[in-house]
C-alpha cells in the first residue's frame, strides 16, 4: 500500500516536499525495499535513496522474528529499487526495469575423455574446440601445448569401441582439419593453429620417400624425390586425391614434389604416390617387325582398323604403332604382351606382293642385238618397279611443291 503526504513550507507558505513510501506486505510482515524521499527547496530537486535496513513487523514484539539472512541494504534476491522518474511528484509514476534477457545461457557439455588399461574412450557432445584440446592434450595425454584463440569451434564425437593411446593424436588432427585448424609439434610442445598459417614460419621441410612406415603426427611438408615418373605428370594423378586444405608443389628442375599436410593426409598422398611412380618401361613390351612387300605407313593404316587402336578405337594407348622408314620395319609399343602376338599374325597375313608370279621365257633376236635389247628392257621394268612403289606409298608433293 502507498501514501502519500503532503505539508506546507513554515517559512515560504508554499507546498513542502512530498514523502513517498512504497510498502509491500506478505503474511503480516512488511519489507521496506527502499524509501526515496524528494524535498523541493528554492525551486531546486534533491533526490535521496536511502536503504531501510531490517524488517519492520507490525508490532513491536514481532521486531525479534526478522530473519537472520536478513541484512542492512537491499538483499541480493529482493527486486530491483524503484526508479523515480522526473515528475513523479506530479503524475506519481514509478517505473521498475527488468534484465531484458528471456533465455537463459547454452549450455556447454563438456567433453569426456576415458582411460581403460591404455584403450581410451572419447565422448564429445556439442563441446567447445578449446575444451577437447585441453582435455586430450592436457589431461589425457599429459603434454605441454599452445592454444591460439583464434581456433574456434563445436566437436560432437563418440568412439564406439576404445582407441589405442597412439590413434588419439590423429583424431584430434582429424577434429581440427574439420575446424580448420592444425596441429605442430614444436621441440616438444603442441601448437594449436589456423590451419591457413600453419606452414608459413612454423614448419621447416623434410625428406620423404615411397616408403609405407607411420608417420609422427602433426602437421608437416614432405620433399619426395620421383625416379620413374614426371613431376607435372605426378602433379596431374594427385589432383583428385589433394584435400582442399592441402598442398603440392612442383619443382621442375629437380624433378620431386613438395606435399604438405597433417600425418594422415602426407600418409595417404605418399601411398599414392608410390603407386605411380613406378619403372614404366620396365612395364611395356616391345616389338619390330620388318616388311618384305608392303611400306609401314600403308600397314599402319590397315592395322588400325584391325586393332582399332587409334584415338577413338578401344585399344587406344593400348598398342602404339610407329613406322620406321630407314629399316622399312614396324615398331609396336604395347602395355600387354600378348598383343605383340596378334599383331605378328596379322603383319605376315597382310605383307603381301601385289604380283602374281615370275615367268622366264628366252627371245631369239633376228634384227638386233642382245645387250641392246637387255639394256632397254631392263630401264622399261625398272621405271615400272618405282612406278608400283609410288602407288603403294602415300601421296607427297613432288619437289618444290
Amino acid at each position: 500500500m502507498a501514501r502519500l503526504s503532503q505539508g506546507r513550507n513554515r517559512r515560504t507558505g508554499r507546498p513542502g516536499a512530498f514523502g513517498m513510501t512504497t510498502c509491500l506486505s506478505l503474511a503480516g510482515l512488511v519489507l521496506v525495499t527502499s524509501c526515496a524521499e524528494v524535498m523541493e527547496d528554492r525551486g531546486t530537486v534533491i533526490q535521496e535513496n536511502r536503504p531501510v535496513s531490517g524488517v519492520m513487523s507490525a508490532g513491536p514484539q514481532d521486531a525479534a522474528k526478522a530473519p537472520s539472512g536478513a541484512t542492512d541494504g537491499v538483499p541480493d534476491s529482493a527486486p530491483a529499487p524503484a526508479v523515480v522518474r522526473e515528475g513523479a511528484e506530479e503524475d506519481g509514476t514509478v517505473t521498475f526495469e527488468g534484465t531484458g534477457q528471456f533465455l537463459g545461457p547454452r549450455a556447454n557439455r563438456q567433453a569426456t575423455v576415458t582411460v581403460r588399461q591404455g584403450q581410451v574412450v572419447i565422448n564429445f557432445e556439442n563441446a567447445e574446440l578449446r575444451d577437447v584440446v585441453r582435455t586430450i592434450l592436457g589431461d589425457t595425454l599429459k603434454v605441454s601445448y599452445i592454444y591460439d584463440p583464434r581456433v574456434q569451434g563445436l566437436v560432437s564425437l563418440q568412439t564406439t569401441s576404445a582407441l589405442p593411446t597412439e590413434a588419439v593424436l590423429g583424431t584430434l588432427e582429424t577434429i581440427l582439419r574439420m575446424n580448420g585448424a592444425a596441429l605442430l609439434i614444436d621441440q616438444g610442445v603442441y601448437k594449436v593453429v589456423p590451419a591457413d598459417e600453419a606452414i608459413r614460419g612454423n614448419t621447416v621441410p623434410e625428406l620423404g620417400g615411397p616408403g609405407f612406415e607411420p608417420l609422427p603426427p602433426g602437421y608437416a611438408v614432405k620433399v619426395v624425390p620421383l625416379q620413374y615418373i614426371s613431376a607435372v605428370q605426378m602433379d596431374k594423378l594427385l589432383a583428385p586425391f589433394v584435400p582442399p586444405e592441402g598442398v603440392v608443389r612442383v619443382d621442375l628442375d629437380r624433378n620431386l614434389i613438395i606435399l604438405a599436410g597433417n600425418s594422415q593426409e602426407l600418409r595417404r598422398l605418399m601411398d599414392t604416390v608410390a603407386i605411380f611412380d613406378v619403372d614404366w618401361l620396365a612395364g611395356m613390351s616391345v616389338g619390330i617387325f620388318p616388311l618384305a612387300h608392303v611400306s609401314p605407313e600403308t600397314l599402319i593404316g590397315e592395322l588400325d582398323a584391325v586393332f582399332g587402336s587409334d584415338a577413338d578405337g578401344p585399344l587406344a594407348g593400348l598398342v602404339k604403332l610407329v613406322p620406321v622408314k630407314r629399316l622399312n620395319a614396324l615398331l609396336v609399343v604395347s602395355t600387354k604382351p600378348r598383343y605383340l602376338e596378334e599383331v605378328q599374325t596379322w603383319v605376315d597375313r597382310l605383307d603381301k606382293g601385289t604380283a602374281a608370279g615370275q615367268n622366264l621365257y628366252v627371245y631369239y633376236l633376228n634384227n638386233g642385238k642382245a645387250t641392246e635389247i637387255a639394256k632397254i628392257l631392263a630401264d622399261i621394268f625398272s621405271d615400272r618397279k618405282k612406278e608400283d612403289e609410288q602407288a603403294q606409298a602415300p601421296g607427297r608433293l613432288a619437289p618444290g611443291q
